[in-house]
């Protein structure tokens, strides 16, 4: 009978060793999940708030954008007659010069 207990008890303390040894692995792995987690969510506030800054980044210069293209229509309207007078004199200076024009 001893024997057998002896034998149960040697087979229940294996048992524990394995378990144990399976609930060490199973800390481990939360633990490793739980810092993965973590990196995750660090990760997405990152990219929201890159999101963020990209939005306004891309607002901004649309505004900027149309800021001078606003200025160049103003210009090119309000000189339109006075380009196209010295475009028309040019082109007869230089027919009768045959020289070049360099435009700038």
């Amino acid at each position: 009978m001893q024997d057998k207990d002896n034998a149960e008890i040697l087979r229940l303390k294996k048992d524990c060793l394995e378990l144990e040894e399976q609930v060490k692995l199973l800390v481990k792995t939360e633990l490793k999940l739980r810092r993965t987690q973590a990196e995750l969510i660090e990760s997405k506030e990152k990219v929201e708030e890159y999101s963020r800054t990209l939005e306004q980044k891309v607002e901004e210069r649309t505004k900027d954008l149309k800021e001078s293209e606003q200025r160049f229509k103003d210009i090119a309207y309000s000189s339109g007659d006075w380009i196209w007078k010295l475009i028309i004199q040019e082109d007869i200076y230089t027919a009768r010069k045959r020289s070049r024009i360099y435009w700038i």
